[in-house]
């Protein structure tokens, strides 16, 4: 199991950084393109002093057909201009370009521009093969613990027993706690295998065994069954959507969105005048929810009984990070939708920077149609468990 838990941390941890790259070329995507271009303008005055400048610069411009880096005047300035820049003719000779220089015998663009074409021409299969990439590591994160599950229900089935509480030994453990005998004629069967329940859709079948509670609408008829009120039933409902695979999608956004906000807000801290308050709600918001998936998740690497002590030491804690964090939501859905919808031009007065004014608009609107939907659900579930309750 700790190799499982192990391979499942390195492969969610890959994935962020991927994320976390992805987000961050994004948005420093015209920084690279103009340290690109600087950085190829310095390289310029080291051609012939320098072997691997000049083998780079050689190589590029017989490659991709171009000569300096705007235009082919930029050698004017730092020297004469590299026999590379010359056409090709067809028997594999190059013009005479070198000493005079015309469109007819050199190449006329510019190295920056056939590269950033060249990218622009290609992004779209980089960005396809990282998004492809990056659904085969979710789907593996979402089937790990299915996976697992399923090997360890094969063992118990070929050995006959559990290493989960049965209800025998449950009621074995109960005997000998109270200091009681079981009676005479009752047999408990540790190793008796009873197999899977049958599914709920053959309890309506008068000749099919009792309905099984292992698929989710059984699950759900048993929660509601054992729930002391609607309150609990709720509370429930929420456990048991939290233990299927969706829990997979839901831990890994609830730890991606703390980081993209923290990255969102310090990037742009500087660039919202109009909604100055705007990148400190994603900061702090950001921040103090990485806080709370760290608590969460220190829970999980203990051993049970340490788990069940700090769990009850963190409570408060996370009861002051909760009201925190739902207070602190509050005010910057105010700050968000109180600014809508600003002025991006920085030439037209104060203004806030577009990528992150929509990034925290979506993000908090997503929030709350998120709520909805999770809202209607549950009173679907609850209207359909009640219905069916009756009908039994």
């Amino acid at each position: 199991m700790e190799g499982v838990c192990s391979y499942f941390i390195i492969l969610f941890l890959i994935f962020v950084t991927m994320l976390i790259g992805g987000i961050l070329g994004y948005v420093f995507r015209e920084k690279v393109v103009q340290t690109m271009r600087q950085e190829m303008h310095s390289s310029l005055r080291l051609y012939g002093n320098r072997k691997t400048v000049t083998d780079a610069w050689d190589h590029t411009q017989r490659r991709l057909r171009c000569c300096g880096v705007e235009f082919y005047r930029d050698w004017t300035l730092h020297g004469r201009i590299p026999e590379s820049c010359c056409q090709e003719t067809f028997g594999g000779q190059r013009k005479p370009c070198v000493e005079s220089p015309t469109p007819a015998n050199i190449y006329n663009k510019g190295c920056y521009n056939v590269t950033a074409t060249f990218i622009q021409d290609h992004a779209a299969i980089v960005g396809g093969a990282g998004i492809g990439v990056a659904i085969l590591m979710i789907f593996a994160m979402a089937t790990l613990p299915t996976t697992r599950y399923n090997e360890i229900y094969a063992q118990q089935t070929q050995t006959g027993h559990s290493d989960l509480p049965s209800y025998q030994a449950s009621i074995t453990n109960s005997a000998n706690s109270d200091n009681t005998q079981v009676l005479p004629s009752t047999t408990v069967h540790s190793n008796y295998n009873l197999g899977d329940p049958p599914t709920y859709e053959e309890a309506i079948d008068p000749d099919a065994p009792p309905p099984s509670y292992d698929s989710l609408y059984g699950r759900v008829r048993e929660v509601h069954r054992s729930s002391k009120g609607f309150l609990d039933f709720l509370k429930n409902i929420v456990i048991l959507l939290l233990g299927t695979l969706g829990f997979t999608v839901i831990l890994g956004a609830t730890t991606i969105v703390p980081i993209c906000m923290i990255i969102f807000g310090s990037i742009y801290l500087y660039d919202c005048p109009q909604g100055e308050y705007i990148p400190v709600y994603l900061l702090v918001g950001g921040g103090f929810g990485v806080i709370k998936q760290l608590l969460h998740l220190s829970t999980r690497v203990r051993s049970r009984e340490q788990q069940v002590e700090e769990e009850m030491r963190q409570s408060s804690t996370q009861m002051l990070l909760n009201c925190f964090i739902l207070g602190w939501f509050i005010i910057g859905s105010y700050w968000v939708y109180k600014e809508y919808e600003p002025n991006y031009d920085p030439t037209k007065g104060e203004f806030c920077n577009k990528s992150l004014y929509l990034f925290a608009f979506w993000l908090v609107t997503s929030i709350y149609i998120t709520t909805g939907l999770v809202l209607f659900v549950l009173c679907f579930i609850s209207i359909a468990s009640v219905i069916a309750k009756r009908h039994t």
